[in-house]
């Protein structure tokens, strides 16, 4: 499966779990709606309509090239290290930095240190921007 092709289709999660934890786990999972059951029928359908829109904004927004056709800007020289380029790609994907030192096997803070030492080479101000920048130059 080709992941690029279907990572725009908005997810939805649909739960009996309800509790803080199991929401935020599901969103740090990939869902962009968590919803608990039961749920009422029109909830359901305003979220995905919702979605749906999101996504269509989003497409178009792509389309006419995004920021009005600029990209992310950083020095030309950035050299990323292996782990920080392995870092950067799961920062892209959406994970968290728990997350991502779980699949590192290191701590939190380790990882927390490659996200500073990045966002310092690349002159970038957040998680968000650091993303955009390895999307758009296909690190991800």
């Amino acid at each position: 499966m080709h992941i690029e092709r279907t990572s725009w289709i908005p997810v939805l999660f649909l739960s009996a779990k309800g509790q803080s934890a199991d929401r935020v786990k599901g969103l740090n999972k990939g869902a962009d709606v968590y919803m608990v059951k039961p749920f009422e029928p029109e909830e359901l359908v305003a979220q995905v309509e919702s979605s749906l829109k999101q996504t269509i904004r989003w497409k178009e927004h792509q389309a006419k090239g995004g920021e009005n056709g600029s990209r992310i800007q950083v020095p030309f020289d950035v050299q990323l290290t292996p782990t920080e380029l392995k870092v950067v790609q799961f920062v892209a994907r959406g994970l968290a930095n728990r997350e991502i030192a779980e699949e590192l096997n290191v701590s939190q803070r380790t990882v927390e240190s490659h996200v500073s030492n990045m966002l310092g080479k690349t002159n970038l101000h957040n998680r968000t921007e650091l993303a955009r920048w390895a999307i758009e130059n296909q690190m991800a």
